[in-house]
């Protein structure tokens, strides 16, 4: 059989990058293609072989000094990384910078400062604005939220919190965002949630998760939120909890392999990553787990060096990246993917 054609029907790839587009069309007979499914395209048949690629790690150029505590969020083709803190001494401390990510040229543009001084605090993309939510600021909580429109370049307020709230995660889901869990007044270990309608500019307090949490993550498929970790009174947990915005309600996903807080989630292709924390001995770690929703499983894959905590991600394309939480550099992770091969007819 003759090597295959370096063509995806969804994508091409070139020197191992995934490009978009190309019809496969104008490919010899006897030539493979690789895709996504086992549904061959018109004019080729499913020569039932399967690779594995990505489930690799590289490098992208740091956000600037040893920064933690900070928050990501992407939207349009970048990656805004805003606030936490660098080392004590530094000046500025870095707790209100704001700076935006182009993985075209692997570099980042400081932007206007945000508002308010902030770290664990979340941070949120919801169409052409980014949204930091809360924190502390860096000892005082707040529940004040800056938003920053990516075509203007400007900074304005929108309404807080109904409370006070740090230490906690935020989605995005059916339009609205989501702040969950953290410390609260009166709730060190918060299971309250709020969700932000833009339109009305109006937090409004929905069903609380089950488990009250500090640090956890969360990420969004199929309209669904798994909130995924965090810190009990008992110490890092590996428990998973999904809202379903539709019907207000909360139901259990399996735990994770390894209990972790401070640990970043991200969703790609539909799968969810978990990434680094603190393990149930408060050590940093590398380690990642990848969750599938259709088969309800998590399962290892490689690991992040170094290990991270009080770091931040967002998703990048089809691949991941990690910034901060102690390292000069960015990590970015290519999700494994399997592809298909189909034969032209």
């Amino acid at each position: 059989m003759k090597r295959p054609y370096a063509v995806l029907f969804g994508f091409v790839v070139v020197a191992g990058i995934f490009l978009w587009w190309r019809w496969p069309s104008g490919v010899p007979s006897g030539y493979i293609i690789e895709g996504y499914t086992t549904q061959p395209p018109i004019g080729y048949t499913f020569t039932g072989l399967h690779e594995v690629v990505g489930d690799d790690w590289g490098t992208a150029a740091g956000v600037g000094g040893l920064r933690r505590q900070l928050a990501a969020a992407s939207t349009n083709g970048l990656v805004y990384a805003l606030g936490g803190f660098l080392p004590f001494g530094t000046t500025p401390d870095g707790r209100n910078q704001a700076f935006a990510y182009d993985p075209a040229t692997d570099t980042w543009q400081l932007l206007a400062d945000m508002l308010h001084e902030r770290q664990y605090f979340a941070a949120a993309a919801l169409g052409d604005s980014v949204y930091a939510i809360g924190g502390n600021s860096p000892s005082v909580v707040t529940g004040e939220v800056d938003v920053y429109n990516t075509v203007t370049g400007g900074w304005t307020a929108a309404a807080p919190l109904q409370g006070i709230r740090e230490e906690h995660t935020a989605a995005v889901a059916n339009g609205l965002i989501y702040a969950i869990g953290g410390r609260t007044p009166g709730e060190p270990w918060s299971t309250s949630v709020e969700a932000f309608d833009r339109s009305t500019n109006q937090w409004t307090a929905v069903r609380s998760m089950p488990t009250g949490r500090r640090r956890p993550a969360a990420a969004v498929v199929n309209g669904l939120i798994y909130v995924v970790g965090g810190r009990t009174p008992a110490g890092p947990v590996g428990t998973v909890e999904v809202y379903n915005p539709t019907t207000d309600s909360w139901t259990n996903a399996p735990s994770m392999t390894v209990a972790r807080s401070d640990l970043v989630a991200v969703a790609v292709n539909g799968k969810i990553y978990a990434i680094g924390g603190l393990d149930a001995g408060f050590l940093p770690i590398g380690d990642v787990e990848e969750f599938d929703p259709g088969t309800n499983t998590w399962r290892t894959v490689s690991a992040m060096q170094p290990a991270r905590q009080h770091h931040a991600g967002a998703a990048m394309g089809n691949s991941i990246i990690v910034i901060g939480g102690g390292s000069g550099s960015s990590a970015v992770y290519q999700p494994p993917v399997t592809l298909y091969h189909h034969e032209r007819n």
